[in-house]
Formats: structure tokens, sequence, C-alpha cells
């Protein structure tokens, strides 16, 4: 098999670009533009629990299709799958563009979540179907490592694009052309797939998959929050209400991300996937905690980075577990439980943050609770990596 794929190497680097590519697209960011939006739908009653439903939705309708587009991939391939979201991902992100209704632009977004969910299922199970073992790990990285990358372009990006018209922000979604016409150019039938027969159960072992899948909602959770709370904590700090500049300096966080993920394939030879959780929420919780206490640029800047070191490992690592410990024909239907995990935690994030910020007076303090919260999460991966090493 390796000097199969050996032979066909280009065609391998064209369906990693376009497996990165497509999951590049569920990253498209409106977090700079969520200030503007509220303002100019401030008659709206109760409207910054309606927009930050804008940014958060999508991560809901994300989490209870993942599964299913998941358990569907595993039957039927993943190929079909991934092309028809990329192509309806892209129609229903530019969608916004064009709406008046808030109310519409809500449905809009809940929708293009549907899409977004089963990108994210059907990529990542699409690189175990065509990498195993080391090659795995490192093409994780990449995945999440360019994701990291085009965060930095895109939150800057929207920024700057929107100045005029926050509208324009949407207008990134066009990216998804690309995405849509690299996979139906380069995804051919992956070498390591397996389709499962229907009605045949596979046995998974659940119980061993909750450290992944709980490290997958509490990352995503952290890394929304941070991303839906920091315009506002600009705006409270006096440092600026500039949706461009929301974006640079939330882009930084996107720097940690995507050094972290760049370097977790050696950081896996090294460190064991348990024990990484143990680093990831550390950085979590050093990096709030400095965004909470810091009232000055540079060290929100900073708390930013490091917090994005954090979740950048979050998704290799939790993917690389769960991939690694199910059989090949049920990659899609565990692949998609993570995800929602995932989502669930996207989801959760925005509307924790506006809730501590309301309950604990702005989001200085929400940022500070949530650090507390990702220390009793490192001591809760201490228990159970030492557990496990007892055994």
């Amino acid at each position: 098999m390796d000097s199969e794929i050996k032979s066909s190497k280009p065609l391998f680097v064209g369906a990693t670009a376009a497996i990165i590519t497509a999951s590049i697209l569920p990253t498209v960011t409106i977090t700079p533009i969520l200030p503007k939006i509220q303002m100019h739908f401030v008659s709206v009653p109760q409207v910054d629990v309606l927009v930050q439903l804008i940014y958060a939705l999508p991560a809901l309708l994300s989490m209870l299709a993942a599964p299913f587009a998941g358990l569907i991939s595993d039957r039927i391939g993943r190929r079909e799958i991934v092309l028809l979201s990329c192509l309806f991902a892209t129609l229903l992100g530019i969608a916004p563009y064009f709406l008046e209704s808030i109310w519409l632009i809500i449905a809009s977004r809940a929708l293009l979540g549907f899409f977004q969910g089963t990108l994210i299922v059907c990529t990542s199970a699409l690189i175990a179907d065509y990498f195993i073992k080391q090659r795995r790990e490192k093409i994780l990285g990449l995945k999440f490592g360019f994701v990291g990358i085009a965060n930095i372009i895109l939150l800057i990006a929207v920024g700057y694009v929107s100045i005029n018209n926050w509208r324009n922000g949407f207008l990134l979604y066009f990216f998804g052309i690309l995405a849509t016409l690299l996979v139906f150019l380069f995804i051919k039938k992956p070498p390591y797939t397996q389709i499962a027969p229907i009605g045949e159960k596979v046995p998974i072992e659940w119980k061993q998959l909750i450290p992944p899948y709980f490290g997958a909602f509490m990352g995503a959770t952290a890394f929304t929050m941070l991303f839906s709370q920091l315009p506002y904590l600009l705006e409270v700090r006096n440092i600026s209400s500039s949706p461009a500049f929301a974006g640079n300096l939330t882009s930084l966080t996107s720097a940690g991300m995507f050094i972290a993920a760049f370097f977790y394939a050696k950081l896996s030879g090294l460190v064991s996937a348990m024990r990484m959780w143990f680093f990831t929420f550390a950085l979590v919780a050093i990096g709030f905690a400095i965004l909470s206490t810091s009232s000055q640029l540079i060290g929100i800047a900073v708390g930013g980075f490091v917090t994005g070191l954090g979740t950048g490992l979050v998704m290799p690592n939790s993917l690389n577990m769960v991939l690694g410990m199910v059989p090949a024909v049920a990659r899609g239907k565990a692949a998609g439980i993570q995800t929602t995990c995932w989502f669930l935690g996207i989801f959760a994030g925005p509307m924790i943050g506006v809730t501590l910020s309301r309950v604990f007076d702005g989001p200085s303090n929400a940022l500070g609770v949530w650090s507390f919260v990702a220390v009793l999460t490192c001591v809760l991966y201490l228990i159970i990596n030492r557990n496990q090493t007892e055994r």
C-alpha cells in the first residue's frame, strides 16, 4: 500500500489540499462584526442574545446533524456528501448579505450549521480513510494548523471589509467555491476506507471515548467564549470599538492555534494523548486569567495568544484519540459524535459568556470565572490519567 501511495502522490497531495480547504469553510467567523450587527438591530427586543444566536446557532445545528452525517457517510461514502455540503454552505453563508430581517438571518445561519457539521465530520473521517498512524497525526496537525492560519486571514478580512458595511463580511463565504472545485477534482476513493454493512452492529467502546469527547466540548467552549467576548472586552476597556481592530486582535488567538496544531504531531510523540489534555487546559486557564486581569492591550494580546495555544491542541488530539479507538467502519459515527461535542461547546461558549457577563458584571469577570473552570478541568484529566496509569 505504501508503494501505491508513492505512485499516486499527486492524488494524495490533491486530496490533502481538498480536505484542508473544505475544512476551512466552516471556520469563516463573523465575531468582529457582532457589535455592528447589534447596533443595526438595536430596536429589536433582546438583541444582545439574538446577535449571539447569529454567531452560535450554526453550532447547534451542526451538533444535531453531525452524528447522522457521520453514520450516513459510513454507509454510502463521504465524497458526494462533502461536495454537496461545500456547495450549500457557500450559498447559505452568503445569504445574510441580502437579508433584511434578523430572523431570516438567524434562519439562514441555522441551515448553514447543518452543512458545516457535515463538513467537519466527513473531512475528519476522510483523513483516517486516506492516512494511517504517524501520517494521520501529521495530516490532522496540518489540517488544524491551516484552519488556524485561515482564521487569522478571515478574521482580519471580515474586520476590514465590514468597516463601511457589516454585511460585507458574509461575502467571504465565496471561498466555498474553491473548496467545492478541489473536492470535485481530487477526492477519489480512499485506500483505507470501509463501507459499513447495512444492519450490522459495530462494537464501540464508548466509555473510552468520554475523555476526548469531553475535551472537545470544553475546548470549543473556551474558544468561542473568547471570540465572542473579546470585542466587548475591548469596548469596556476603552481600547477600540472597531471591528477591524477586533478582527486583528482575535487573529492572535488563531496564531496560537495554528502554531500548536502544526506541532501536534511532534508533541504527540513526546506526551500521551491523555496527558496532552492537562497542558491544553492549563494554557486556557492561564490565557483567560491574563485576559481577565490585564487592562492593557499588550496583556489582552498575550492572553489571547496563550489561549490559542491551548485550543489549538483540542481538535487534533480529540480526533486522533477517537479515530484510533474505533474500527474503520465506524469512523464516521464516532467522529460525528465528537463533532457534536465540539459544536455543542461552540454553541455553549457565547451563551455561557453572555450569561456570565450579565451575572458577574462584564466580560472581564466572565473570563476570570472560566479560567477557574479550566483549572478544574486540568485537575480532572490529571486524575483520569493517573487512574489509567495505575491499571
